[in-house]
């Protein structure tokens, strides 16, 4: 699936963090994909990888015939154009319901820290069974997952890994 990607803003706080998105282009009810900057910033690779997993990941949903809701009031197509608003308007109408906390951590960043199982086999878990079943190429999403559960097994927290690190093996 073709996947189009853009670089948005979303407000942590007082401060604007540079994002990339991913979506499907042929738009629809998909969800899409936003990558918060690492501790490399936003560079192409972590572009390009981000963008290749969204495509695996819309593939795979789509292919199954599931047709994602929004997590919130308002419809998922719609949130890449919201994203892209002006602070203060972006701030007026949804500054309630979109806010990021500039001290958040994902819950497998949580777990990997307490030494606790993620959830990747529900995640992207599903993912690489779609594909399976389907027929279809995940590499991105079966290193992830081998990544992670490599983390949990380690029991050291998060790996920290680096853009390159992630890309699957040859």
């Amino acid at each position: 699936m073709e996947v189009t990607s853009s670089q948005i803003n979303v407000r942590t706080g007082s401060e604007n963090m540079p994002c990339h998105l991913a979506r499907p282009a042929t738009g629809g009810p998909y969800p899409a994909l936003v990558v918060v900057m690492e501790a490399f910033g936003l560079n192409t690779h972590i572009k390009s990888i981000t963008d290749r997993f969204a495509a695996e990941g819309f593939v795979a949903i789509r292919a199954e015939g599931i047709r994602p809701v929004s997590p919130t009031p308002v419809p998922a197509s719609w949130t890449p154009h919201l994203l892209r608003l002006p602070d203060a308007i972006f701030a007026a109408a949804l500054g309630g319901t979109m806010k990021i906390d500039p001290e958040a951590r994902s819950s497998m960043w949580e777990d990997l820290s307490r030494g606790r199982r993620t959830e990747i086999d529900y995640l992207q878990g599903v993912i690489l069974e779609i594909a399976d079943r389907h027929g279809l190429p995940v590499p991105i999403s079966r290193r992830v997952v081998a990544l992670v559960r490599d983390a949990e097994a380690d029991g050291k927290g998060s790996p920290g890994l680096t853009p390159e690190q992630i890309r699957p093996l040859p």
